[in-house]
């Protein structure tokens, strides 16, 4: 579906700083990004503008046929651009055999400051054509949950 754009926002109870910083580590990554029952590991990471990330999904991850991330054997992340407590942009793409899961996906991270904490909305442009939309924002939102559990996670850590 060509110019499709796939959206989802989740308020998360953190700064942006907080928000930010948790999108440049690859261990959080590893924990926050890939959808359940997925496992995947940062096998290379170089965060800032130009550079990338790549993550290797682990063999013998099962999810529904359909799905992009079981087809997939890594997902490449190129950083296009990056502005601290406000976006970080990526070309994304996955390397799969499926024809249907192929192809560079546009996805900005984008942070703004809300009353409760943070609203970060991801905003996918240019989705694979095998992904469809209700699948696609049920992985975003998901995604955004696990951040949101690992940010807060994180403060609880730091008061006790």
């Amino acid at each position: 579906m060509p110019n499709r754009v796939d959206t989802v926002s989740r308020v998360i109870r953190a700064s942006a700083a907080e928000v930010y910083d948790a999108m440049l580590h690859p261990d959080a990554l590893e924990f926050w990004l890939v959808p359940d029952g997925i496992e995947a590991r940062v096998v290379a990471f170089s965060p800032r503008p130009g550079g990338h990330y790549r993550l290797q999904v682990e063999p013998g991850c099962g999810r529904d046929e359909a799905e992009i991330w079981s087809s997939a054997e890594s997902m490449e992340a190129r950083y296009l651009d990056m502005v601290p407590g406000k976006c970080i942009v990526q070309a994304v793409d996955f390397a799969t055999e499926d024809a249907r899961f192929q192809g560079t996906m546009r996805l900005s991270w984008l942070m703004s400051p809300v009353a409760e904490g943070t609203k970060v909305t991801i905003r996918a442009e240019n989705a694979p054509d095998g992904l469809t939309v209700q699948s696609h924002e049920a992985e975003m939102a998901s995604s955004l949950a696990k951040l949101d559990h690992y940010v807060t996670g994180l403060q609880e850590r730091q008061v006790a």
